[in-house]
């Protein structure tokens, strides 16, 4: 066996690996490597185990800089997963060492996998902070509705409803969705992603996404992008304007997104990732999903630490608070410039 860094000659092979691998992702997918090389211009080191011609297993990895200095090895960036995927336990030691050789090789910080598997090896240091919140779906929809969200969240969605918001599905409405993610996250403090990213994304993806938008008079206010993998629906990412928080639209954009889950024949609809202590933790478990544990691991170099951003944290509070006092623009602006050295 043998351990290679993959090019587009290994894409088929790689995407068919991970279709079959029972734990693999939608962010496993070979696509998510172009869109990082385009978007961002990231170094990519996807290592794909062979035997022969056989693929024994899959480590995506991509180089991070960071916002303290120096880069991160990061399993994988921008996305709610990543990780090893292998045949067996040999296979996923070989491609644990060959990872954390690669931290001497391109003079790294550390190496950082967040996966829905724990990895097994003596010297990995863990930060079990965040989860995935997935819930289970049905056919019919309106055994979902009865049988899975509670009387709040049902209450919420009749709410929008009498309150004249609408709701409609399409890409169509992609770009009006990122702009209301964009103002979303300023006013959560949080930097945004340049726009390429979330079009290059849309491209690449295409026939595997959809978005839910609710309007309120006509304008777009709420929505959520929906990614399709396999029989799960994942909830990449959903945002709403805050000003119409009272009407509850996002409650309505998310209820549109899970039943047209239901209707493509998903089986599970994955809310994404959460820190424990997050409101959206709450949220995503209202609507009856179940918390499982991500496990994020570190190869760390002498004298690092594990990197740990949390927004509680007195350190990031000021710059929290002050990110949401920006003018968009501004915010729009500068925001690229750090969300490509954040690695969630």
């Amino acid at each position: 066996m043998e351990i290679v860094e993959a090019t587009d000659e290994h894409a088929a092979a790689w995407d068919e690996f991970v279709l079959d691998a029972p734990e693999a992702t939608f962010y496993h997918q070979y696509k998510w490597k172009t869109a990082l090389e385009l978007a961002y211009k990231v170094r990519t080191h996807y290592c794909i185990a062979m035997q022969g011609r056989q693929v024994r297993g899959v480590l995506p990895l991509a180089e991070v800089r960071s916002l303290s200095g120096g880069h991160t090895l990061v399993s994988t960036p921008y996305a709610n997963y990543g990780g090893i995927l292998a045949d067996d336990d040999e296979v996923e030691a070989a491609l644990l060492a060959h990872g954390r050789s690669l931290i001497e090789k391109v003079q790294a910080r550390r190496l950082e996998l967040k996966s829905l598997l724990r990895a097994e090896h003596d010297e990995l240091a863990e930060l079990l902070e965040y989860f995935s919140l997935v819930m289970k779906l049905d056919a019919d929809p309106e055994i979902v509705w009865k049988g899975e969200l509670n009387a709040k969240v049902r209450n919420q969605v009749r709410k929008a409803q009498k309150s004249g918001v609408t709701v409609e599905t399409g890409v169509r409405h992609f770009r009006s969705f990122i702009d209301i993610l964009r103002r979303n996250l300023r006013d959560h403090g949080t930097p945004t992603h340049a726009v390429r990213w979330h079009m290059t994304l849309s491209e690449l993806f295409g026939d595997q996404m959809e978005v839910s938008t609710a309007f309120v008079d006509g304008q777009p206010v709420a929505g959520v992008w929906l990614f399709f993998f396999r029989d799960t629906a994942i909830a990449h990412c959903g945002a709403s304007c805050r000003e119409h928080l009272r009407l509850c639209p996002n409650n309505l954009a998310y209820w549109n997104a899970i039943k047209l889950a239901c209707e493509r024949g998903c089986r599970h609809f994955d809310f994404a990732r959460s820190r424990r202590t997050a409101g959206t933790f709450h949220f995503k478990k209202q609507w009856g999903a179940t918390p499982r544990q991500i496990y994020y691991q570190y190869f760390l170099r002498p004298g690092e630490d594990v990197p740990d951003m949390n927004p509680d944290d007195p350190k990031y509070k000021l710059a929290v608070t002050m990110w949401r006092h920006l003018p968009l623009g501004v915010a729009n602006l500068l925001g690229p410039v750090l969300r490509s050295r954040i690695s969630t």
